[in-house]
């Protein structure tokens, strides 16, 4: 194949070049486990594009939207812009791979084979296949077939293999590298004066006339988000194992099985007062630190108040303000002279003057623990909790599996599904995402779900702490709409507070900028007139990081100009920025060797991503003016739209 490519003509080497350039899309779509399964509610298989003959559904962009939501890579919020550019990617891809097809590039059996033993290790057991029934099995429960499956897998070994075919043939000049390298690592640096809006904000106070005004020129601007109503199903291991209560054999068998794990270690608790006097000090001082100790432990046995004592004298900065209190300490983590001692006094008896590395102390024994094994009537319920849940934690996977595939048939039976399955209901009235769920607390995972289902719809399980695994299901979405003045005053007042700023913000650089261009663009000058601070970068590379300078990111603009080039009114966010480039530094190429294979790698790699875009454009094109590619626009949209809230 390598010398098929390196004779062909430019256009037939850009094509190897592009066809596999698509994999990492095309393994979510069709490897990832349970892609092609039903989106949650009805299934939607209308043709939103044809690709030589093979269609992408509602149904799979649907699913492949949910993917992504779920692992985070989209929010809720944008799935409705995403649409469009993730089918016209679906699109190229498959165009790609039909183009692939009709020029004889194929994939054998055998790669296939061993492609899917990586896939899906769990169907060879000791090296033995598990059979063709398991095999069936286990792709059912993802909604597809083995000819879908194994024709999906041929399609992505044949396209991983012309990405390296085609990866090997893109030649890079060592001019490009040294170009790359220098833009790599030239350095730039500026001197800036950023005009922050926080110290304005502080002193503007809109009236209320003027929140009232905002709000009525621009009521439709202040929309309350959908509020959602759900039933909420969680498997908890505590409550559906109460019924499970191992007999006395099962308990004591357990018990002598995890024995150490009840063993207990020496441990004390003790209060103490503490004169300094370590090796530095002078044995003057130490004669009267020794003294002092002595004289407040004449005090305490003379009935004075321990705890008062070690607040007013001790000399311990983390005990003293509690009275002299520690915490509990494990046998060896004391100084020796202060451990034989606190363990040779019983419960609040106080000790003579012990002489530790530290100085002098005055001990207090509060409590005791000695080792010992817990007995079995201690270790009781620790041992049947985990009792049962060593019962049910397996189990409950699939329980919850179960659950949900009566919920997607019938959602509006949950509470008599979560009876069923032993499973704790939770409901949610007018919820808008970001807060706690009753019983469950904050789960970014479960707002993201719910906020990603259509009415009926059923979340995929989702699990939380303590062994516990949680199911929603939508009942209700009440639709966007526009608030009241009371209802969204704060947003009003933000907004009024916001438009004020700008133009305060505007006048104060308009000032700076006619002050700038008097001085004839002395940016120091010119900061130290109107009483700003000027703050020098540092040397900066083109990620933008600047030393000095946190959350400012100028672009290529400091690296395309000379220096002394001056910048006014650049805007980040709400803040502006004046800068003054004061110096570049150029790399050399001492270090070139060392990076060189890296900076190859880089440069073929966007070679490889421009050259793919540009025969993935006109591919598709030839092939829609060929009848090749069909494109449902109204099935997109529709789809896209679904996203919708409101």
């Amino acid at each position: 194949m390598l010398d098929l490519f390196r004779s062909r003509d430019t256009a037939m080497r850009y094509l190897l070049i592009v066809l596999l350039s698509l994999v990492a899309l095309s393994m979510v779509i069709t490897l990832v486990p349970g892609f092609g399964s039903p989106p949650i509610g009805a299934a939607d298989t209308t043709t939103v594009a044809d690709v030589c003959g093979e269609k992408i559904t509602a149904q799979q962009v649907a699913q492949l939207v949910q993917i992504q939501i779920r692992n985070r890579e989209m929010s809720p919020e944008v799935a409705e812009l995403a649409v469009p550019p993730m089918v016209n990617q679906m699109v190229g891809e498959m165009a790609t791979a039909c183009q692939a097809n009709k020029m004889g590039l194929a994939v054998s059996d055998a790669e296939v084979a061993n492609s899917i033993r990586l896939l899906i290790p769990t169907l060879w057991q000791n090296g033995e296949f598990a059979g063709k029934e398991a095999y069936a099995g286990y792709l059912q429960r993802m909604n597809t077939t083995i000819p879908q499956f194994e024709s999906r897998v041929r399609q992505n070994l044949m396209l991983e293999k012309l990405q390296r075919v085609a990866f090997d043939g893109i030649i890079v000049s060592p001019k490009e590298v040294e170009a790359e390298y220098f833009k790599k690592n030239e350095k730039a640096r500026v001197d800036v004066v950023k005009l922050a809006p926080d110290e304005i904000r502080k002193t503007i106070v809109p009236t209320r006339a003027e929140i009232e005004e905002n709000y009525k020129l621009n009521t439709a601007r202040y929309i309350l988000p959908p509020q959602l109503s759900a039933t909420l199903l969680v498997a908890d291991v505590e409550k559906m194992g109460a019924h499970l209560k191992p007999d006395d054999s099962e308990l004591e068998r357990i018990y002598r099985a995890n024995i150490d794990r009840f063993k207990t270690q020496d441990r004390v608790k003790t209060r103490h007062i503490l004169i300094k006097s370590d090796t530095s000090t002078s044995k003057e001082d130490d004669v009267k630190a020794k003294a002092k100790a002595q004289d407040l432990l004449n005090q305490i046995k003379a009935g004075g108040d321990f705890a008062a004592l070690a607040k007013a004298h001790s000399q311990d900065p983390g005990s003293g303000s509690k009275g002299g209190e520690l915490d509990f300490y494990p046998r060896g983590q004391l100084d020796k002279a202060y451990e034989e001692a606190a363990y040779s006094l019983g419960p609040k008896q106080t000790s003579n003057l012990v002489k530790s590395a530290f100085g002098y102390h005055i001990i207090q024994t509060i409590e005791k623990d000695l080792t010992r094994t817990k007995p079995l009537a201690e270790a009781k319920a620790e041992l049947i909790t985990e009792y049962r849940k060593g019962q049910l934690v397996d189990k409950i996977p699939q329980i919850v599996d179960q659950a949900r595939g009566e919920l997607l048939k019938s959602p509006g039976q949950a509470e008599q599904i979560a009876q069923k399955y032993a499973l704790d209901v939770r409901r949610i009235e007018k919820w808008s995402g970001g807060g706690d769920f009753p019983g469950i607390g904050r789960s970014r995972e479960l707002d993201l779900a719910l906020g990603a289902l259509q009415k009926g719809g059923v979340t995929d399980p989702l699990e939380l702490p303590n062994s516990r695994m949680v199911l929603g299901v939508l009942d209700n979405v009440a639709p966007a709409r526009v608030g009241g003045l009371a209802e969204v005053e704060y947003r009003v007042k933000t907004d009024v507070i916001e438009s004020k700023l700008l133009k305060a913000m505007e006048t104060l650089a308009n000032a700076f900028d006619a002050k700038l261009k008097v001085n004839g663009n002395d940016l120091k000058k010119t900061a130290a007139d109107l009483n700003l601070k000027l703050v020098d970068s540092g040397d900066f590379d083109r990620s933008g990081q600047m030393p000095n300078l946190v959350g400012a990111f100028f672009g290529e603009e400091p690296f395309a100009h000379p220096i002394g080039f001056v910048v006014s009114k650049y805007r980040i966010g709400s803040a502006l920025y004046f800068w003054k480039i004061t110096g570049h530094t150029n790399p050399g190429l001492t270090g070139l060797e060392k990076e060189r294979q890296v900076i190859v790698g880089m440069i073929r790699e966007r070679k490889l991503r421009e050259r793919r875009d540009l025969f993935e454009e006109g591919l598709v094109k030839r092939l829609k003016e060929a009848g090749s590619i069909s494109v449902n626009e109204d099935a997109i949209k529709r789809v896209a739209t679904s996203y919708r809230r409101g």
